[in-house]
């Protein structure tokens, strides 16, 4: 299977990853490829990314690179951050799976049946009085969306059809929101049109198509307070509970381990000593 990480600036700020940040994309690698050896390890970047992976010294990690800027003028950067992701996964052949930047697997994710779905995501979020207000975004899509969104730091699809309507169902969204948009919603976690247009339409785009979706995580993300619905899914597979022995995502504490380096340090020592243990 083709596993894809992608690497795009969406700012003007120089390049500078965090030690924990380099330590968790450098692991994630060398980690999938030594738990996954049929896979084919894939980096699209730009070349900003490419000179700065270079100059670290880890771009032998992948087995292919391809370096190739990524721009449609008709969408916003400022308001859509990280819609490379889905030019990657529009133009990689399915069946593929992209991982975010900052995602760690300490376990193969074949063997726990994560791939036996047509799509795979981290974790199902509810979006109520947070996500943008879907009646809203009606004009920029032709209809509602269901409430509900799939968190894409981890995205498998099975099926090439499906994936590329999914991407080409988000560039219509972006295209069109990019024309007209709230800035108070664009500076919210880094941009919720982003977290819409990405992971709210990948809900209602596999409730409405009947699609298999599994999670690698069973409880549900309660994202208006941060906390976690304590009911567990069947179609998830790794127990909050448990989830630091088995996975792991910065997300939102990369900026609290650039802030305090005492945290960052136990961090790191304990990644480190989670990986010593492991039996290949």
């Amino acid at each position: 299977m083709k596993v894809v990480w992608s690497a795009y600036k969406n700012n003007i700020e120089k390049l500078c990853l965090s030690e924990v940040e380099i330590l968790i994309l450098t692991k994630g690698v060398e980690l999938w490829n030594k738990i996954n050896k049929d896979d084919t390890t894939i980096l699209y970047c730009d070349f900003e990314h490419y000179n700065y992976y270079s100059q670290l010294g880890i771009l032998d990690l992948w087995d292919r690179i391809i370096c190739i800027d990524i721009n449609i003028p008709e969408i916003d950067k400022n308001v859509f951050g990280a819609y490379s992701k889905l030019v990657v996964l529009r133009n990689i052949e399915a069946p593929v799976l992209h991982l975010d930047n900052d995602f760690l697997s300490f376990v193969s994710l074949k063997d726990i049946g994560a791939f036996d779905c047509d799509v795979l995501s981290a974790i199902k979020e509810d979006t109520v009085d947070y996500y943008p207000v879907a009646e809203k975004e009606k004009d920029c899509i032709g209809y509602t969306l269901q409430d509900g969104a799939y968190n894409t730091s981890v995205l498998y699809f099975k099926d090439e059809t499906i994936k590329n309507n999914y991407c080409e169902m988000s560039f219509k969204y972006m295209r069109n929101r990019s024309k007209s948009f709230d800035e108070s919603i664009c500076d919210r976690e880094g941009g919720l049109y982003m977290c819409f247009a990405e992971q709210q339409l990948l809900h209602d785009y596999c409730q409405r198509n009947n699609l298999v979706v599994k999670t690698l995580i069973k409880e549900t993300l309660i994202t208006k307070t941060g906390q976690y619905d304590k009911e567990q899914s069947d179609n998830g597979f790794i127990a909050l509970a448990d989830a630091s022995n088995k996975c792991v995502h910065l997300a939102n504490y990369k900026n609290i381990y650039r802030q305090d380096k005492d945290s960052a340090d136990n961090f790191i020592q304990q990644i480190n000593n989670t990986i010593t243990d492991l039996k290949f």
